[in-house]
């Protein structure tokens, strides 16, 4: 445990923090865990209720994984091959109890974003899950519902740069957009009054992390519809 997966963690705006009984944070008073993060909207967190049949089965299968890779390196007698494929197939078994067992120890343990306690709607893993990290998406991007009309394709933005109506588009698309166009209006300002150059890339960057979390191509279709109507 204690383990990032991700070897660009700092890069990242939102994260999911799993804490198992064998992590040097783990406590039995959840409240004393959570509080170290309380004041982080960017982060939710799991913690998994201890379970002994879990661990045991966990550590089997590593001292099983360790020693079929020891034994792979040197000659083998034919009883002692018997042995290691008799323990790998113990493992296929034992891996979907496993997987159920951490299921079981999520549902059983806690959900936190916020600092605060998180229950989702339906009791399953997968959409729990989901349910945690949109609250933290919600909460760490909280500029993220400025954007009303999206741009899923960039011919959606290439039809946009082609029209001739500039007069009809500013009556409906741009005033659906109205908060987020005022949004990137301002940061060019900003960027000009300093004497920084403005580039598409620095538009991007700004508005891809919180608090907005925009997707890059509604952040181009926001800028062609700068262009077209300012």
């Amino acid at each position: 445990d204690d383990h990032h997966f991700s070897n660009q963690r700092d890069n990242f705006d939102i994260t999911l923090k799993i804490i198992t009984p064998e992590s040097s944070e783990y406590s039995d008073d959840y409240n004393s865990i959570v509080f170290r993060y309380s004041g982080d909207v960017s982060i939710g967190i799991i913690i998994l209720k201890d379970n002994d049949t879990l661990r045991e089965l966990i550590l089997n299968e590593l001292r099983t994984e360790k020693f079929r890779k020891l034994s792979s390196s040197s000659a083998n007698s034919d009883t002692t091959e018997e042995i290691i494929d008799k323990r790998v197939k113990e493992i296929s078994k034992h891996r979907a109890k496993i997987k159920e067992l951490i299921e079981q120890s999520i549902l059983e343990g806690a959900m936190y974003s916020s600092g605060n306690s998180f229950e989702g709607s339906i009791k399953s893993v997968n959409t729990l899950i989901k349910e945690l990290m949109n609250q933290v998406v919600i909460n760490t991007y909280t500029k993220i519902d400025y954007i009303k009309k999206h741009f899923k394709k960039e011919d959606e933005i290439q039809k946009l740069l082609r029209s001739n109506d500039i007069e009809q588009y500013s009556m409906s698309g741009e005033a659906e957009n109205a908060n987020a166009l005022d949004e990137i209006i301002a940061f060019v300002k900003s960027q000009k009054d300093r004497d920084l150059r403005v580039t598409i890339k620095s538009i991007k960057d700004k508005f891809q992390a919180k608090p907005y979390g925009w997707q890059k191509m509604d952040i181009y279709g926001l800028v062609a519809e700068l262009l077209l109507t300012k």
